[in-house]
């Protein structure tokens, strides 16, 4: 048994993963080339033979996913993972044999129950990508099942937000409009300091215009004789700043109605906080999850890993470009442009259902194959507006949807899927293009090289108010070594090798 020694680079980023993979193959030779491959992306472990692994998985280690050779010294690996399925079920399965007899396949997908099953020959980078798939599909599942429980405890939250303000609220009969006014407002409110001041300035009213502050950075409350206050800790005992109450005059009390009215406020302020910072994390793992999505349509296409984080930067660029140049205000705030960034990646996510041997030709595409290839964009619009309308996500779905849609639209009305030109083209989709069109002219696919910096920029340049916004190519142009730097940043790495 042993593990992998890694460059820094490469353990820094498997420090962030936290992905364990258990490698379990008796060929030396496969099993280097296969190592030093797999530990790109994971915690790499060895074991040659039926003897270590079990040895390894009885000694209470878990792994993230098991990947082994059929034919092992001792057992099998049908024998290996069946008894994993059994013993760790969480743990992800992946078989790897150059058995050609039907029975191995079978009994790998019924007894194993295996996530991936590859044939040898095959290339390590192919090895790699179905890992990276099998674990990005778990972490899907993962997201989605915190998604359901954190839903379920917000539903809860309200309820006892609701029940706690009316049982509050029936001790003072002369506090009721001022409590739901704040009521309503806190419901409306889009983050924890406008949470914060809605309630400074409704307990104020309150309490006969008593100065209020709440401190969210605050870890807790400092006696004091001049003020009164309070540490705002939610259900779950989380604590997230400290409401303090400043006295009119040294004799200053709160008399009962008025302590009823801040342990309402601070109890309600509590519980929105809460509800906020749940928020924040379920936006965050929604956002893993559709990026996840986002990569599995991806790695279907002949791009390469770095293209959708280049895409998000390149458009993140364009964006700011524009509001420093006071076009579009109206439209580009701080949260549009987080939902531009957040959105761009989904862009050619249609591509998951368009056949294989139409996305991975590779040679010209005949006309009713490119036929084929336009319906991505509709397909991917179609399947985010469905997601919007059956979940609560925000504002990025539908730029999602709209960017789907129009990426490959262009100024002079030539584009598709419908042919509209100008400003009847979505603003986030015209950046979009322009940012998308730049990494696939510098970017070496297996049917060209790579261009130039310098040449895709003269390209671009020449197509301002043909394919391109005009407004878009001149802050390109202007920005133009920014976006060189973003692509030095974020070029590909190459992990092509065979094994067989």
């Amino acid at each position: 048994m042993r593990t992998v020694e890694y460059p820094m680079e490469t353990a820094q980023r498997i420090d962030r993963q936290m992905k364990s993979v258990l490698l379990v193959e008796d060929d030396p030779r496969i099993s280097s080339l296969l190592g030093a491959t797999l530990s790109c992306s994971f915690v790499v472990e060895f074991a040659s033979s039926m003897e270590e692994a079990l040895a390894l998985l009885s000694g209470g280690r878990e792994f993230d996913l098991v990947l082994s050779d059929h034919g092992l010294p001792g057992g099998s690996g049908v024998e290996l993972l069946a008894h994993l399925r059994l013993r760790s079920p969480k743990t992800r399965r992946v078989m790897l044999t150059g058995e050609r007899d039907p029975a191995v396949f079978t009994s790998a997908r019924e007894e194993c129950d295996v996530h991936g099953l590859l044939e040898k020959p095959c290339d390590a980078s192919v090895v790699l990508t179905t890992c990276e798939e099998v674990l990005d599909a778990y972490d899907i599942e993962r997201a989605q099942e915190v998604r359901v429980a954190e839903l379920a405890f917000t539903r809860t939250a309200l309820v006892s937000l609701n029940e706690l303000l009316e049982s509050r609220l029936s001790e003072r009969e002369g506090s009721l409009s001022g409590l739901q006014r704040y009521a309503l407002d806190l419901a409306a409110a889009t983050n924890a300091d406008e949470i914060g001041r809605l309630t400074e300035r409704a307990l104020s009213g309150l309490l006969g215009g008593r100065r209020v502050r709440i401190e969210l950075e605050a870890r807790e409350h400092i006696h004091s004789d001049d003020s009164m206050s309070h540490d705002l800790v939610d259900a779950e005992g989380r604590l997230h700043g400290v409401l303090t109450i400043h006295r009119r005059d040294p004799a200053d009390t709160l008399d009962a109605g008025e302590q009823a009215q801040v342990m309402a406020v601070s109890s309600t302020l509590s519980v929105a906080l809460g509800n906020e910072a749940r928020r924040v994390e379920r936006d965050r793992a929604q956002q893993s999850a559709i990026l996840a999505l986002a990569r599995l349509a991806e790695k279907r296409d002949d791009d390469t890993g770095q293209h959708l984080e280049r895409v998000s930067h390149y458009s993140r660029l364009l964006a700011e470009g524009l509001r420093r140049r006071k076009l579009h205000p109206e439209l580009i705030t701080d949260a549009w442009i987080e939902d531009l960034v957040r959105s761009a990646p989904l862009h050619d996510i249609g591509k998951v259902a368009i056949p294989d041997s139409i996305l991975k030709k590779p040679g010209p595409l005949t006309s009713a194959e490119r036929e084929v290839m336009k319906t991505h964009t509709t397909i991917g619009a179609a399947t985010l507006q469905a997601a919007h309308v059956e979940g609560d996500a925000r504002g990025f779905l539908e730029m999602g949807r709209d960017i789907a849609l129009n990426h490959h639209e262009r100024w002079d009305g030539e584009g598709y899927p419908s042919g509209i030109a100008a400003e009847e083209i979505p603003l986030a989709a015209r950046i979009l293009s322009l940012a998308d069109v730049y990494d696939a002219l510098t970017t070496r696919r297996p049917y060209k090289e790579a261009w130039t910096h310098a040449e895709a920029t003269a390209w671009i340049s020449e197509r301002g108010g043909t394919q391109f916004d005009p407004d878009l190519v001149a802050v390109f142009c202007a920005q133009a070594s920014d976006f060189d730097s973003v692509r030095g940043k974020l070029a590909d790495r190459d992990t092509s090798a065979e094994i067989g």
